[in-house]
């Protein structure tokens, strides 16, 4: 079973406790990863990453490669879910996690809908 047909049978109702996979955060399960080889990153780090958000049917809602351009942002200071979903990893890891969109969020998709996110990180650092 894929990872979409996956979270599909976890709805409509989520409760991250009951999921498979390690809790990085409210409402945020780790599905799978691939653990990297580089620097592993530190709570104010600013990271360089790589990431596609997915609904659970599939469709690709966001993705930074087809931007042309990573995502960086310093970690605990803007998105509380990427912060929860980057907590240690190295450069060079692949993580998939099962979430819940807060707020507007990417695309702005209603809150609380689920998604599948597939994060790359790049780099860490002061």
């Amino acid at each position: 079973m894929n990872l979409f047909a996956f979270a599909a049978l976890l709805i409509p109702v989520f409760d991250a406790s009951e999921l498979p996979g390690s809790i990085l955060g409210e409402s945020t399960v780790l599905l799978s990863e691939s653990q990297g080889s580089g620097k592993a990153v530190d709570p104010d780090d600013l990271v360089t990453l790589s990431f596609e958000v997915n609904l659970l049917d599939g469709r690709a809602i966001f993705d930074t490669d087809r931007r042309g351009l990573p995502y960086r942002f310093r970690l605990g200071k803007t998105d509380t879910t990427l912060t929860a979903c980057l907590g240690g990893m190295r450069t060079g890891g692949v993580r998939t996690v099962y979430t819940q969109a807060a707020g507007k969020g990417v695309a702005s998709v209603p809150e609380g809908t689920p998604l599948i996110l597939r994060l790359s990180l790049l780099d860490a650092g002061r």
